[in-house]
């Protein structure tokens, strides 16, 4: 896939060498390509529902186990 968006990005650099907006494009496709190549993958977006989910179980577990530690 990475070889695919390399060459259309050749592609756009060879239509339009002297277009300085089309350049800086091209700059930012191959940038963010190589980021992404360097880190295997993008960086997964946020899951707000997940964190939540994830955060009110530990403050329930917290909750009884403190409950626990109370009683005689």
């Amino acid at each position: 896939m990475s070889h695919e968006i390399i060459s259309a990005i050749s592609r756009i650099r060879r239509m339009m060498p002297r277009n300085a907006d089309a350049m800086l494009i091209c700059d930012e496709l191959e940038r963010r390509l190589v980021t992404m190549t360097k880190d295997g993958t993008a960086k997964p977006k946020f899951d707000r529902v997940a964190y939540q989910r994830d955060l009110m179980r530990k403050r329930r577990a917290e909750a009884r186990r403190k409950a626990e530690e109370k009683k005689p």
